[in-house]
């Protein structure tokens, strides 16, 4: 019990150093600023037109997607939500480990009694508060229109937050690698991108091979295919195993780069 209790303590304290430092710097506000400017001019454009589109003799006569506002909106929302956090949660992730190793915080950090796997915890779950901050924030868009006399699908609305938010935190434990992997920030935001890029399109190699086996195998390495059941209000437990999974072998990379570094004479 002491044990996890230590445990938990230690963690606490890293996460709450990093989460309470980076919340209120100009990085962390610019990109806040970069998220609202994009999604304050598309979201009203896009609920604009469908509001008009709406009340057209020939738009009456639809159904199904074509006259949902979850589809017809907030889809286009999360998608861009999502085009956004692959740009900015490497430029995040780049002060947690490549700057510190830049300004040779890390080495203290490194010289006390914590272990690599608090530190590799510790800093993860505070790039997750505020991925999750981020979200918060963007969430208020759809929100608002709940004030508006209409019916919301929530479901499927909140189901899409729910993968977006394990997308997200994928792409923070992918970001923590590649800021592992350097002491450039500039080269670290580089690295993590690209490895998120490669993830999205890594599916594309079923087009390669007509073998059932590995067109399965790529299929469900989809980022894209497992996002698509969320969207569509599904909860999968096959995409959340694979979002998990990834998420921990991410981090496990971070753990053994930091104990090569630990240990490197």
């Amino acid at each position: 019990m002491n044990a996890v209790k230590f445990f938990f303590r230690q963690t606490f304290v890293i996460a709450w150093r990093d989460f309470s430092q980076t919340i209120f710097s100009p990085l962390f506000l610019s990109l806040i600023g970069i998220f609202c400017g994009f999604l304050s001019y598309t979201f009203p454009r896009e609920l604009f037109r469908f509001a008009d589109s709406y009340v057209m003799p020939a738009f009456q006569q639809m159904g199904g997607q074509e006259k949902n506002i979850h589809f017809a909106v907030f889809v286009s929302h999360i998608s861009l939500i999502n085009l956004l956090l692959l740009f900015c949660v490497p430029a995040l992730t780049m002060k947690f480990l490549a700057e510190e190793r830049k300004n040779r915080t890390f080495d203290l950090l490194m010289t006390t009694p914590i272990s690599s796997f608090h530190i590799v915890t510790g800093k993860y779950l505070a790039l997750l508060g505020l991925v999750f901050c981020f979200l918060a924030v963007t969430f208020l868009y759809p929100l608002m229109v709940a004030v508006f006399p209409s019916e919301i699908p929530f479901k499927p609305l909140l189901a899409s937050y729910i993968g977006l938010f394990l997308l997200a935190a994928l792409y923070t434990a992918v970001g923590l690698f590649a800021s592992s992997l350097t002491s450039s920030v500039f080269l670290s935001m580089i690295i993590g991108f690209i490895l998120n890029v490669v993830l999205w399109f890594i599916s594309q190699g079923q087009d390669f091979s007509n073998n059932p086996i590995f067109t399965s195998i790529m299929e469900y390495l989809s980022l894209g295919n497992h996002l698509t059941f969320f969207i569509k209000g599904s909860l999968t437990v096959s995409s959340c195993v694979f979002f998990i999974s990834a998420i921990f072998l991410f981090l496990f990379l971070v753990y053994r780069v930091i104990e090569f570094g630990r240990w490197r004479p």
